[in-house]
């Protein structure tokens, strides 16, 4: 699904979620070679394998939701059916494109390769250390333990799950906003929408991890385009299916930390291996981010139109390793399809999720 199309008035009719419009926000370019496909194929380019710290997030992400999908069954899964989670999740391979499993993904084509994540046996090689501290499995299941040790009880007691992983959007439920040039839609796929009870708010909740959890650690997602989005769209959703008669102002961010906390106690208390947070977004806030999401799509529309994507040279080096297309910037222009062609295959164009996921 390509996240754009014109409409018979002549309008571009956007579909986006946070990652993709956070890309063009980041650089213009970096968006062209991740978004815009190839006239002559229809792909886009994708390139580095992505990190054992990324990898280890992936796999909590997905413990996460065959937990919680349990949860909203009525009960409190089982401390054994937590560890089952987590190592089936562990050694589960995913296609990283469509986020099926291995033996669902048939059949196989040529412009869509099964390109797995298997925290078992494909972290990489570059990368032993982390592979040792996080201990395997047995870090797996010590992390998914102590976390449900922590919670488990609680979240049951406090919350109604509403979805785990289910995605919104390409129905249109989210309007952003439209005029005569351009009609937006929001679309994402939170790890966990929940009616908090003791509120009767509709919150959308993300797991985050860390390696560790920063002192600065409520401070990180607010200015945040994520959080505000999804507080956005609950609102949205939430008053159309009336779950709710009371608009939600914050978003729900649980920290993991992925390496065990091996700090002494300082003043008597532990350093925590999770954490919750609370961005809190006023209304005029949130109608800031609907301004501002117009804003850059209408610089998207320019840059379409005329096909002018500017290179942002400060985000060059925003990334722990860089930007992964450096090398190719870094090239005359008359050798970047040669350096793209050398060092990127390509893949389908976005799609925030599949309609079967939708919540």
């Amino acid at each position: 699904m390509i996240f754009y199309n014109v409409m018979s008035d002549g309008r571009y009719h956007f579909r986006f979620d946070h990652h993709l419009i956070n890309n063009f926000n980041t650089c213009d370019r970096y968006f062209k070679f991740k978004h815009i496909p190839d006239e002559s194929d229809g792909m886009v380019w994708t390139g580095r394998g992505w990190s054992s710290a990324i990898q280890v997030g992936i796999w909590w992400s997905r413990v996460m939701e065959l937990f919680y999908r349990e949860m909203s069954f009525g009960d409190v899964p089982t401390a054994s059916a937590m560890q089952k989670f987590a190592a089936d999740a562990w050694t589960q391979k995913t296609c990283r494109q469509c986020r099926l499993d291995e033996d669902e993904h048939q059949p196989m084509t040529a412009d869509h390769p099964f390109d797995p994540i298997s925290m078992a046996v494909d972290f990489p090689k570059h990368d032993p250390d982390y592979y040792d501290k996080f201990k395997g499995g047995d870090g797996a299941l010590l992390m998914a333990l102590e976390y449900y040790e922590s919670f488990a009880e609680l979240d049951h007691r406090q919350w109604t799950i509403i979805g785990a992983e289910k995605g919104f959007g390409l129905k249109g439920e989210v309007l952003i906003g439209e005029d005569h040039e351009l009609k937006v839609e929001y679309t994402g796929r939170p790890d966990l929408v929940i009616l908090e009870n003791a509120s009767s708010k509709v919150l959308p909740l993300d797991h985050k991890t860390k390696d560790s959890i920063p002192g600065n650690a409520d401070r990180l997602f607010k200015p945040h385009p994520q959080t505000a989005g999804y507080i956005f769209a609950c609102n949205r959703m939430a008053q159309d299916l009336g779950l709710s008669t009371k608009a939600t102002d914050k978003c729900f961010i649980r920290l993991a930390a992925r390496l065990r906390p091996t700090d002494k106690p300082r003043d008597g208390v532990k350093k925590p291996r999770f954490k919750n947070i609370y961005p809190v977004y006023s209304e005029s806030e949130l109608l800031e981010w609907q301004h501002d999401i117009m804003a850059k799509a209408r610089r998207l529309r320019y840059a379409i139109i005329n096909d002018e994507f500017i290179p942002r040279e400060s985000a060059c080096h925003l990334f722990y390793h860089g930007c992964q297309f450096r090398g190719v910037c870094s090239s005359p222009p008359e050798t970047r399809n040669l350096v793209l062609k050398s060092n990127f295959t390509k893949i389908k164009a976005w799609s925030p999720y599949n309609l079967e996921d939708e919540g």
